[in-house]
């Protein structure tokens, strides 16, 4: 692995364009070709052990994980016939390999401070988007609270589906070195469901106030990658999340009922104005 490609994959994570890659050229919702696609390094051993390592030969599902996929979101009933996301790299891979090395390379970020936040994000109510708690949201911005509210029973069991579907097992399954900073989730790596939610939510809130998307949507990018840092995630987990969030606001903004509640927050935000 030589330096200039570590370099090269760390600049491709921290770059706002190119973190919001679909990762496949053969994505057919996408024009824009895979910036991972021609990565230097030789993969391992195809008959590899760890290539037939999944999530589910590893772990076990959550039973409310499972609960949200059979119930299946609320109103985007038909999601399956819009959304689109490819398989991850292979388990042995060049570019998960080069991934692995990427995520043992994020531990000299690990801090008392980082590691707080990183606790902190584990459950919804300890997300913050922009300027906004979402745990504070109730007492603050009722209104505000009811379209997130809406959004989250939207993107759960729709990503929570597509997780079981691709079965990924978690990064440190391949690599012990990572030494996750946190439990293991009991659902599969891919897509990043942080990654995945917090892009989601980013949207909707920039549909109430456009003139911050740029702040919310660096949030849901820090988000993502505080994920990798805990050593949960993959690189191509938070990518995969970002572009299913947009494919997934694409067919939310249609729905009058999310119409209607994005009218009431912005008379909620406008009046707190005033």
């Amino acid at each position: 692995m030589t330096k200039s490609f570590l370099n090269y994959l760390t600049l491709a994570v921290f770059s706002s364009t190119l973190f919001g890659v679909p990762l496949t050229a053969q994505d057919p919702k996408s024009n824009v070709l895979d910036p991972y696609k021609s990565l230097a390094g030789e993969p391992l051993d195809e008959a590899s052990e760890l290539e037939k390592l999944t999530f589910s030969g590893t772990q076990q599902w959550g039973e409310r994980h499972l609960k949200s996929i059979k119930d299946g979101p609320r109103h985007l009933r038909d999601w399956k016939r819009f959304i689109v996301v490819p398989d991850p790299p292979s388990n042995t891979s060049a570019r998960t390999k080069a991934e692995l090395d990427h995520l043992v390379g994020l531990k000299k970020l690990r801090t008392p401070e980082k590691q707080k936040v990183i606790e902190a994000e584990r459950a919804s109510d300890g997300l913050e988007i922009g300027e906004f708690r979402l745990g504070g949201l109730p007492k603050t911005h009722p209104k505000l609270n009811d379209l997130i509210v809406f959004t989250f029973w939207e993107v759960e069991p729709i990503v929570m589906s597509i997780k079981f579907s691709k079965d990924r097992v978690r990064p440190s399954f391949l690599r012990p070195g990572i030494e996750p900073t946190i439990d293991l989730p009991v659902h599969s790596a891919y897509p990043s469901g942080h990654s995945t939610m917090c892009h989601c939510y980013a949207y909707v809130l920039a549909d109430v106030m456009p003139q911050k998307i740029q702040e919310f949507e660096a949030s849901a990018r820090s988000v993502a990658i505080n994920r990798e840092i805990a050593g949960v995630h993959y690189v191509s987990d938070s990518a995969a999340g970002r572009d299913l969030a947009k494919q997934i606001y694409d067919l939310l903004k249609k729905l009058p009922e999310y119409q209607a509640l994005v009218k009431a927050a912005k008379e909620e935000v406008a009046s707190k104005k005033n």
